[in-house]
């Protein structure tokens, strides 16, 4: 080991010794003075009341109630009105104070508080709200209710004000507001993607943003709240850093506080098909239990990414640009990004359970805690046409026949659990485990033709998998706010440990043509035993001090070491003990990767008014050690040292109008896969391997986010530009045999064969625009939607030695519109238009430019009491592929239905899916060497008679929380 190495084991073993004896003797002081001092203060600086309507004198259930200091108006505490209209929030310092009390459809009201410090407390405001006439003379006019409010910067939806179907989900709720867009799984509010949905400010089943707005009723909703989510450390401290996430808080009515509701439905069709599942929701107080359940043979998923990652691994995905027309049972492109909501090529039977967990046991402690579990069965079959460009064989043609069956179990487990000894002091603990079994059954049937026609070579595979895989990680946090205003103290401890094992087999035929059309047969039947495993340790100490009424900074200090370990080893069948025990050198290797990486910081965040600027510069010191133990000992060793500025700025350029700049920079460091000198023929003419001279690259990043919202016509745009530009980037270099040949380790390489290995390939960039206007069409009493946008991208790549350039442009536009007409008559009309151009700069290359226009349209009509009739139709044009995937595609699905029993609690409904029976998934994958037409086999029609049953048991009581509002959520470092 070298002396570096046992010096930077040394430095990181004193820092965590040093972090956790500061704990262990801080604490107690802290425990003892500072809570009894918290303790008197957070009585004597209470402030409450009621409100009221002026007239009636009857409580106003739900106003809000903001308190902001001055002289720069920010948010303190928030709160929401009780069952009998009263309030309480607490002030944290002295000085002067606005208490704001609105209410949708009234008047809103401020007064002025001053708080010295020596006044007997608590504070008693009572208010009572005057009714805005105006705004109700509106309402019997035009039938509009006030739809939006901004509440800093918070834009909030009054649910009331949109109609929706008795048994619409809150998918079907925000679809009709202005500016949010829901389509192939993901959410959008006013042009970004929503990364993070919460219900009444707890996050629902994890980071699943659509498990939230898929299983909850619209009914239960009161509000729905768009913003900027920062990050756990600076809403603690106030110290923004630029980390944001786009955000939906869903809150419930005052009742759903208290009381069960939830679903179940079973269907049952033609071909055998079956569809069953519910969720249970139990609500009382602080405690929500949901419980979901699912079992089906239609393709309907429904997880997020983490319950399918082995089946990604396995399901011989390639990333690129889905153009499908949609899968029977739900819509679904065809890119990598769709597996965040568990969607995958094939016919897939899903059995599937969760339960998320929340209380409060006490004001002190805060659990939130989810568990999934997920089995998928997946049936898949996939012909592909792909276009090779350059090199010796340029403009090679490769057709390929695959599929199998996959069997996937998925165990997840989240929680976060957070305990407040005071409010200056608390501890966040978020473990998270994730175990999965995986097994396939594959076969490959493939070949490669020259530019001529003539064939290159074929392979016929037959594969197995069988894996084993576990992720273990947690983090605790603590942190600690003074008395001094702005100083904060957080220690973040950080650890992640995980391990694959299990085995692959394969038994294959090549063939190999030369010139002359002579074969060369090459037959393998091997085994390989895989074994990956790795853990990280880390820890983030962040100290924040005010400098200044308006400056704030920031230090932090985070060493971490992670170790990654990648052993596979390979055997071929002996005949005469018929085993696999003859070792294969060639196709083994056993690697190690470490890295130490120091990162210390330091940040400066300045306030005034509206605007407020952030500049961090950081050093890190990277030092990556790569030892190769099996075939043969090797090793390497690279250190880096990068200086990571980053800066962003968010002022207001006008009235409900907002400016986001964001600069930043990072790097990525190669992993153990990239760095293992091992080749994988699991394609026999598509190898690849590792490269251990890989080094890390560098990239610069920058965002402008303009946005305008108009609370009063309920209308919003949004415009944003961002850039990245890469040094160094990690890419791949292609090699393609221009004549049988060996590589080392004596693995056979077929001429026309290719070989992909990770390298530095030199720099890349991409651009992207886009502008989204959302606004109510009067006309057709509907929510329209329009975006357009432009996405560049310069990928470096190398093939056989030589540097080339592949450049994409992607052109798309389109609208949606959502009716608002009444629960009766709902309607949903779009369309998105897509143009794609590539160019490659390989001397034999050639350009493939394609069009995809899709049209969807949705009603759903109750013309007769119970009785209802609903149609889902998607229409897709494609243009500039090949002949065989150059057609359109009707994809049409018709119900009937009829409501029935108590509150229409019942449902009975026949469906009949593509009724046309024309559905299709069909993908055009572009790369910096290919470019590859894709189809994969889909339910075909098929018809089902589903009963569905809602029920609902609901208390009074209670109040909803809102991030942002709730004390101890945002800290405020000048209060």
């Amino acid at each position: 080991m070298s002396e570096v190495t046992i010096v930077q084991r040394e430095a990181l073993l004193k820092a965590f010794s040093f972090f956790i004896l500061s704990l262990l003797f801080t604490q107690p002081v802290v425990a003892q003075s500072g809570g009894q001092n918290m303790q008197d203060r957070t009585q004597r600086t209470l402030v409450e009341g009621t409100i009221v309507d002026a007239e009636t004198q009857e409580p106003l259930v739900g106003a809000n109630v903001a308190l902001f200091a001055l002289p720069d108006t920010v948010l303190v505490r928030g709160a929401t009105s009780m069952d009998d209209g009263s309030f309480a929030l607490r002030m944290t310092r002295p000085g002067t104070h606005l208490l704001q009390v609105s209410f949708i459809g009234y008047f809103t009201q401020i007064e002025s508080l001053e708080w010295t410090g020596e006044e007997d407390l608590p504070f008693t405001r009572n208010f009572a709200l005057t009714l805005n006439r105006e705004a109700l003379d509106e309402v019997r006019i035009t039938g509009r209710m006030q739809r939006m409010e901004i509440r800093g910067d918070t834009t909030a939806f009054n649910a009331d004000a949109f109609t929706t179907g008795r048994d619409a989900t809150v998918e079907d709720l925000i679809q009709r507001m202005p500016g949010i867009v829901v389509q192939d799984g993901r959410v959008e509010a006013q042009g970004e993607q929503v990364r993070r949905v919460l219900v009444d400010g707890n996050e629902f089943f994890g980071d699943d943003a659509t498990m939230a707005i898929r299983n909850l009723p619209a009914e239960v909703v009161s509000q729905i709240e768009v913003f900027d989510r920062m990050g756990e450390q600076a809403r603690f401290t106030g110290f923004d850093d630029g980390s944001q996430e786009r955000t939906i808080n869903i809150v419930t009515r005052m009742g759903i506080r208290n009381g069960q509701f939830g679903r179940f439905n079973s269907g049952y069709g033609s071909e055998d098909r079956y569809n069953a599942g519910g969720n249970y929701n139990y609500f009382s107080g602080a405690r929500r239990i949901s419980v979901l359940g699912m079992t089906n043979n239609v393709n309907q998923q429904n997880f997020s990414g983490d319950d399918l990652s082995g089946v990604q691994a396995a399901s011989m995905r390639r990333p690129g640009m889905g153009l499908g027309a949609g899968r029977a049972g739900g819509w679904g492109g065809g890119a990598t990004r769709d597996f965040l909501v568990g969607q995958q090529d094939g016919i897939t039977t899903t059995h599937a359970f969760g339960l998320n967990y929340i209380d409060r046991p006490s004001q002190q402690l805060n659990i939130n805690s989810s568990y999934f579990f997920n089995a998928a069965d997946n049936d898949r079959e996939r012909t592909s046409e792909r276009r090779y460009t350059g090199g010796f064989f340029g403009n090679q043609l490769y057709d390929e026949f695959s599929g199998g069956v996959t069997d996937n179990f998925n165990h997840r487990f989240n929680a976060r659990v957070e305990y407040n000894m005071s409010e200056q002091t608390s501890f966040i603990f978020t473990p998270r485990l994730n175990v999965q079994q995986n097994s396939s059954n594959s076969f490959l049937d493939a070949e490669t033709f020259n530019s001529s026609g003539l064939p290159l070579n074929e392979t016929l595979n037959q594969s197995t998998v069988d894996l084993s895989t576990y992720d273990m990680s947690g983090s605790l946090l603590w942190r600690q706010r003074f008395d001094t205003p702005g100083r904060t103290l957080s220690v973040n401890f950080q650890g992640d440990t995980n391990n694959r094992t299990g085995d692959q087999g394969r038994i294959g035929t090549t063939i190999f043509f030369d010139p002359e059309g002579n074969e060369i047969i090459d037959d393998q039947n091997q085994r390989t035993d895989i074994s990956d495993n790795g853990y990280t340790l880390g820890t983030t100490v962040t100290w924040t001090e005010r400098a200044s009424e308006r400056v704030q900074l920031q230090f932090s200090y985070n060493p971490s070491f992670s170790v990654d370990k990648a052993d596979r080893r390979a055997f071929s069948f002996n005949e005469i003990t018929e085993a696999y025990d003859i070792p294969d050198v060639g196709l083994s290797n056993a690697f190690e990767n470490e890295i130490w990486r120091q990162r210390v910081s330091s940040g400066m965040n300045f306030r005034r008014d509206s605007f407020r600027l952030n500049v961090t510069l950081a050093y890190q010191n990277t030092l990556l050690r790569g030892d190769q133990v099996f075939p043969v000992e090797a090793s390497t060793r690279q250190v880096y040292h990068n200086l990571l500025p980053s800066a962003n700025a968010n002022f207001n350029t006008g009235e409900n109008q907002n400016m986001f700049i964001r600069y930043n920079t990072n790097t990525r460091t190669p992993s153990a896969n990239q760095l293992q000198n091992v080749i994988d023929n699991s394609n026999p003419v598509q190898l690849s391997g590792g490269n251990p001279a890989l080094e890390q690259q560098y990239t610069h990043s920058l965002m402008t986010r303009w946005r305008r919202t108009n609370p009063q016509t309920g209308s919003s745009m949004v415009f944003f530009v961002m850039g990245n530009y890469t040094l160094n980037t990690i890419g791949n270099e292609t090699f393609i045999a221009q004549r049988d040949s060996t590589l080392p380790g004596n693995v056979f390489f077929g001429a026309g064969s290719r070989l992909t290995l990770p390298d530095n390939v030199g720099d890349s960039w991409s651009v992207r625009a886009f502008a989204a206007r959302g606004l109510v069409w009067d006309l057709i009493r509907s929510n329209v939607n329009f975006n357009a946008g432009a996405t560049f991208n310069s990928t470096p790549t190398a093939i056989n030695g030589q540097r080339f350039t592949a450049e994409t442009w992607s052109l798309n536009s389109g609208f949606v519109a959502s009716s608002n007409i009444s629960p009766e008559i709902d309607f949903r009309i779009s369309y998105q238009a897509n143009y794609n151009i590539t160019d490659n700069s390989v001397p034999t290359g050639f350009d493939s430019n394609y069009y995809v226009g899709t049209a969807a349209f949705r009603f759903n009509v109750q013309p007769w009491r119970g009785l209802f009739f609903e149609s889902d139709t998607r229409i897709r044009h494609l243009s500039g592929l090949d002949d065989a995937f150059n057609n359109d595609v009707i994809f049409w699905n018709l119900g009937l239905g009829y409501r029935f029993l108590n509150d229409r609690a019942a449902e009975l409904k026949f469906t009949v899916i593509d009724v046309l029976n024309q559905n299709d998934n069909i993908n055009r994958i572009i790369e910096d060497t290919f470019v590859e037409d894709v189809r994969s086999n889909v339910l075909s029609r098929y018809a089902m008679v589903t009963f569905t049953y809602n029920f609902r048991a609901i208390q009074q009581g209670g109040q909803p929380q809102r991030p942002g509002m709730a004390p101890g959520m945002r800290g405020d470092w000048r209060q």
